[in-house]
């Protein structure tokens, strides 16, 4: 993860409260870019939740990292344009994978 993006900053500052050096070979702000890089042997990466999907099924060794870092995920959508029935199906698919308890509607 990239050190400017909000959870490389996060992932710094769990190494450093650590006291553990973060020593990177390289910066990708694109998680799917990451995993063609670990796919590739070039090294390991740290991935959110979203992107540990899609490494698990390209066959990729998933471990935990400690400490827990939280991410906040936002779903955007047009104010004043109701979803399609596509993007409100995909809502409810995301939602019943990773939460939370009340999922949103178009409108």
């Amino acid at each position: 993860v990239a050190r400017h993006l909000p959870a490389g900053e996060k992932l710094a500052r769990a190494f450093e409260d650590a006291n553990v050096p973060l020593r990177l070979a390289a910066e990708v702000s694109q998680s799917s870019i990451a995993c063609a890089l670990v796919h590739a042997g070039v090294g390991i990466a740290v991935l959110d939740g979203f992107a540990l999907m899609a490494a698990r099924d390209q066959g990729m060794e998933i471990r935990p990292f400690a400490p827990r870092i939280p991410i906040q995920a936002r779903l955007l959508q047009a104010r004043h344009r109701p979803l399609s029935n596509l993007a409100q199906t995909f809502i409810d698919v995301l939602y019943s994978m990773v939460g939370p308890s009340r999922p949103i509607t178009g409108g």
